[in-house]
């Protein structure tokens, strides 16, 4: 509801507002609060006045600020008190910010809707208003379960933040009985309410040790649900979420630069123009501080050799990735087991990183649905149904998301992206410098807007690579 327009001194709030169906709302609200209409404008005004620090507040009148605010204020109050006294609760003045949570939490059917209403305005405006004493729990344990849960539920999706020792009350809560996150994330989508939570503790996990000891108790509920399937599917970049103007820029691209003589036209690159080719090459290797020595960059060439090989057969399976990796790493320091999937954990950034790929016993599982998904994504690029550029850039992201080595996972990655674009007759794509650009669980999943700007460097490595091999062809 818009509240410009209302005036002051002209008569009652309520007789200035002309839409049936507001007037509708606002009777039936009043009625639930056993308050009169204009009483329950007030209310709704003193709501969206209580941050009187902004630089530009939202305020219905537009004359004598300071004078209408105070009254306003003096005629809340007076709602408060009216709606206050039959739940025998402290009158809670708009200026007040010590309220007991506890005592005011289980409130009569008749205010849910005006609850609901101070909810919603706080979350349009990302401002707390202090009308809810849930804002100032923190001891959740104290409370009934549904009503702890209903709580913690409510401060992740304020997005305003919660305090340390809000949080530290949220783990106590759950350490105490690991069933209750799941009873957290059955409360909205399970993928998207597992990320408001993050959003809520993300830089609480990012000080913390690397074993999490938090979780130690709650753990089984916590990362089995982190490293579903269901929570993978969910970080990934989708289909849906690229604009349609990139699609149409990448396929009308595509039609044009599609080869079926690709390979042939790589291998005359390599033979004819010998200082371009090792400006590619040191353009596809940019990306690995690993491949700086000379012996890594020769098995970078013998794994790359063999994806193209795979790439001309036409083919594409798992065990492509274990051999790609096995040249990519063999006799490299550190490397116990070249070609093998981990069993152990990783983590992507190093110690204390909060982007943690799926547990040793789920990649072989994860790495057959990866397989899957791929072999149906480039049916849909043979029937011209996809961009196969967008295929690559996100057959890279979901297996360095995987993580499925204990190292050489970006290298790996690399190349299974090249190999997809290959295939499909599609130049490779050289991304240069920072492009682990996958993060997984412990992280709130990407806006819509990051992973499109993946695909796009993904789309750019292609043509700079199609001008190199191609030169004014293109």
């Amino acid at each position: 509801m818009s509240f410009q327009g209302i005036q002051e001194n002209q008569g009652s709030y309520f007789s200035q507002i002309n839409d049936p169906e507001a007037r509708a709302n606002i009777e039936k609200l009043a009625k639930q609060c056993s308050a009169t209409p204009d009483a329950v404008l007030v209310m709704l005004f003193s709501l969206m006045t209580i941050a009187k620090q902004d630089k530009a507040p939202v305020t219905p009148l537009a004359s004598e600020r300071v004078k209408v605010d105070l009254e306003l204020e003096r005629l809340a109050d007076e709602l408060m008190m009216e709606t206050a006294s039959e739940r025998q609760i402290p009158k809670m003045r708009a200026t007040s910010s010590k309220v007991s949570a506890v005592a005011t939490l289980v409130t009569p059917p008749r205010d849910i809707e005006l609850e609901r209403l101070a909810d919603e305005l706080m979350l349009e405006t990302n401002r707390p208003t202090l009308y809810d004493p849930r804002l100032n729990l923190s001891d959740f344990t104290r409370l009934e379960e549904s009503n702890a849960l209903s709580a913690i539920n409510f401060l992740c999706h304020t997005k305003r933040g919660v305090s340390s020792k809000q949080l530290q009350g949220m783990y106590q809560f759950f350490t105490q009985e690991p069933k209750r996150f799941n009873k957290l994330l059955e409360l909205g989508s399970p993928n998207q309410q597992f990320d408001l939570f993050l959003m809520a503790a993300e830089d609480d996990l990012q000080q913390r040790s690397p074993t999490l000891n938090q979780f130690v108790v709650f753990k089984e509920s916590f990362f089995e649900f982190a490293f579903s399937e269901q929570r993978f599917e969910w970080v990934q970049i989708q289909n849906n979420e690229i604009s349609s103007t990139l699609i149409s820029e990448m396929l009308e691209f595509e039609a044009k630069i599609k080869s079926e003589t690709l390979i042939e036209d790589l291998e005359s690159f390599k033979q004819e123009k010998g200082d371009l080719y090792r400006k590619w090459i040191e353009l596809n290797t940019a990306g690995s501080s690993s491949l700086k020595k000379s012996e890594a960059l020769e098995r970078w060439l013998a794994a790359d050799a063999r994806k193209t090989t795979y790439a001309k057969n036409g083919s594409f399976e798992l065990f492509h990735i274990n051999l790609i990796h096995r040249d990519l790493t063999r006799g490299e320091e550190g490397i116990q087991k070249p070609g093998v999937f981990r069993s152990g954990t990783v983590r992507i950034g190093g110690a204390g990183a909060t982007a943690l790929p799926p547990p040793g016993s789920k990649v072989l599982s994860m790495m057959n649905a990866y397989e899957n998904w791929l072999m149906k994504e480039l049916a849909m690029c043979s029937e011209g149904k996809k961009s196969i550029i967008l295929t690559s850039a996100q057959a890279y992201q979901r297996l360095v998301a995987l993580h499925p080595f204990e190292n050489g996972n970006g290298r790996v990655s690399r190349l299974v992206m090249n190999q997809v674009l290959e295939k499909m007759g599609i130049p490779p794509s050289v991304l240069g410098n920072d492009v682990l650009d996958a993060v997984f669980t412990l992280q709130p999943k990407k806006p819509r807007h990051e992973g499109e700007a993946f695909v796009r460097k993904v789309f750019q490595g292609v043509k700079q690579s199609a001008e190199l091999i191609y030169g004014s062809k293109i």
